[in-house]
């Protein structure tokens, strides 16, 4: 009985050891892992090395810091998006007209409120001569970056075709019909624009524009001889697609 005794106190004594150097290791581990995660560091992770209460532990400890370092990555993204948008909104905001073109007889007041931080809408004034300008609407498919991306592209192919010399003798058509076709080559399918281009001669007080498929806009009771036309297609569908011009009075 003596010897049973001293060989089940001996199991006893090893089996303690065996179970606490077990834990004090996984312990140990475990305390690493919340120094690195002190560190701002999550990708260690604690090795597993039995499937019981422990490992348990260990495996919950490395699906936190997966998840920690999944949120800060988002966050990460998140805050580069946010940044990428605030200098897309400042870029959209100085494609707009900061001064309002001086010319005899024409007032002109304009604001543009987008539903997010940056659209695809779009509104100029070009002053071709001392008595003509250039009023302009457009608006873009869909909405944020990728359609103020294409705004800023119809701006500079706007502005490179009227800010040259003799631009306000420049038919509509021909205007509209090479913006079109800048469009077409230059975006995919799935890309267009609604597109509203006048010009305004203050000497002769005639005004000669045409419309791609915007909303039908409003006469002044002071000039009841304007010729209306209907909207034609968008623009960057057709690539041969003739568009129309009308002029009032």
């Amino acid at each position: 009985m003596g010897i049973v005794f001293v060989l089940v106190e001996a199991a006893a004594f090893a089996t303690g050891i065996v179970l606490t150097r077990r834990i004090t290791r996984a312990v140990a581990d475990l305390y690493r892992g919340t120094q690195y995660v002190q560190a701002m560091d999550f990708s260690h992770r604690v090795q597993i090395e039995r499937r019981d209460q422990l490992g348990e532990l260990g495996e919950s400890f490395n699906r936190m810091t997966g998840s920690i370092s999944q949120l800060i990555e988002e966050e990460n993204k998140r805050r580069r998006l946010e940044n990428e948008i605030s200098i897309a909104r400042e870029v959209q905001n100085q494609l707009f007209p900061s001064t309002l073109p001086s010319v005899p007889g024409v007032e002109i007041e304009a604001i543009c409120k987008a539903a997010r931080s940056v659209s695809g809408d779009y509104y100029d004034f070009i002053q071709l001569s001392p008595t003509h300008i250039a009023i302009a609407i457009a608006d873009i498919s869909g909405k944020g970056i990728s359609a103020a991306l294409l705004m800023a592209s119809l701006q500079a192919a706007l502005r490179s075709q009227l800010l040259v010399e003799g631009s306000e003798r420049l038919s509509m058509i021909e205007l509209v019909s090479r913006l079109n076709k800048h469009l077409v080559r230059n975006t995919g399918d799935d890309r267009f624009a609604t597109f509203f281009i006048a010009v305004y001669d203050s000497a002769t007080r005639t005004l000669r524009y045409t419309n791609a498929a915007t909303c039908p806009h409003f006469s002044s009771a002071r000039t009841p001889h304007y010729n209306w036309i209907k909207a034609a297609w968008f623009l960057g569908v057709l690539e041969d697609y003739a568009y129309e011009e009308a002029r009032s009075p």
